[in-house]
């Protein structure tokens, strides 16, 4: 468990992640995550990537709407354990909308 306001903390995991999600709704310091600025996101062949998924009224308003509409995600479960396979059935364009990771440990 790392302290993910603490660029410290953060700074010694740097290097060690393929990928970092970030689903807060909150404002961040993402100088910490990526441990350098723009020439250590290409230098390190990263990239960044956002999307808005609208305000909470928006969002349970289309619930309302999913609900009154009997529609539902399309979710594919794998275990945690299975990453790999999970992983190697995206990249072969096998996965159908949504992969779920399950904790199994």
């Amino acid at each position: 468990m790392v302290n993910s306001r603490d660029p410290q903390a953060l700074g010694a995991l740097a290097g060690q992640f393929d990928l970092i999600i970030n689903t807060v709704a909150v404002g961040l310091d993402w100088q910490p995550y990526f441990s350098a600025p723009a020439f250590g996101l290409i230098v390190g062949d990263r990239s960044l990537s956002g999307s808005s998924t609208g305000s909470p009224v928006q969002l349970r308003a289309l619930l309302k709407l999913a609900t009154r509409a009997d529609i539902a995600p399309v979710v594919e479960y794998f275990p945690m354990s299975q990453i790999n396979q999970a992983l190697d059935h995206l990249r072969a364009g096998k996965a159908h909308y949504r992969i779920v990771l399950k904790a199994d440990f």
